[in-house]
């Protein structure tokens, strides 16, 4: 039996004692679970309660045990930079180097983004950067339905309180979240949508670019757009850009 085949099946049994379903039960409900961002399904407010705070979220992400990721993570990855920005980055969920770091994107994939960025004058402690489940998934594999059900939660309250102007989605699952399509990312990206008021622009994510050079120069193309939105919107009109 490989490592995974251990890990799901030890996550098999945990969900039946804790749950009371098995993972197959989770999958067979997939279509009532809400996994996406859609205005009817009232994913986040405007205006937030006025008890609700980031540091409240922050502490309820880091002793969240509301789905079966928590078992095998190290550390809770919240999000990093600044909430007071019109830019917020989303990714799909932690990985290794930041499940050991509790921070977003500090691989080389996070490096690659840093770069990315810079390429078009952002300063990342400037902006927001997380992802949608806060837990890094079992050997990177996808995130279940009903682990982005119950994490998202968190995000949508992060955007209630960030309210920012654009979402800089990276890969396939943060674009499927927030568009709420099956589409694949290379269809999606080149474009920009917009979605409860906010622009979502969707791009490879950087660990895509890392294994296929020639995603880059698209990815770059990507980039310009989105630098050409955040001029029109003023965001470089404060101390959030690159010099």
């Amino acid at each position: 039996m490989s490592r995974l085949e251990l890990l799901e099946s030890i996550s098999e049994l945990y969900d039946l004692l804790v749950f009371g379903k098995k993972k197959r039960d989770f999958i067979e409900t997939e279509r009532s679970v809400q996994t996406s961002f859609s205005p009817k399904e009232n994913t986040y407010s405007q205006h937030p309660s006025e008890e609700e705070d980031w540091d409240k979220i922050r502490s309820e992400v880091i002793s969240c045990i509301k789905c079966r990721l928590f078992r095998t993570r190290r550390k809770a990855v919240f999000g990093d930079g600044s909430n007071q920005t019109m830019l917020m980055v989303v990714g799909e969920g932690p990985g290794a180097d930041e499940d050991l770091q509790g921070s977003p994107f500090v691989g080389k994939a996070g490096q690659l983004l840093t770069k990315m960025l810079q390429a078009v004058q952002i300063k990342r402690e400037k902006i927001f950067i997380t992802n949608i489940v806060k837990c890094r998934p079992p050997e990177n594999r996808d995130p279940q339905p009903d682990e982005i059900s119950v994490c998202s939660n968190y995000l949508k309250r992060q955007i209630a309180l960030i309210r920012p102007k654009v979402i800089l989605t990276l890969g396939r699952i943060a674009a499927s979240f927030f568009l709420e399509t099956k589409e694949g990312i290379t269809k999606l990206r080149g474009k920009s949508y917009e979605k409860n008021g906010i622009i979502i622009v969707p791009i490879f994510h950087p660990s895509a670019l890392l294994r296929n050079e020639a995603l880059k120069y698209p990815a770059w193309e990507d980039l310009k757009m989105l630098k050409e939105i955040l001029e029109k919107l003023g965001f470089y009109q404060n101390d959030s850009i690159e010099k």
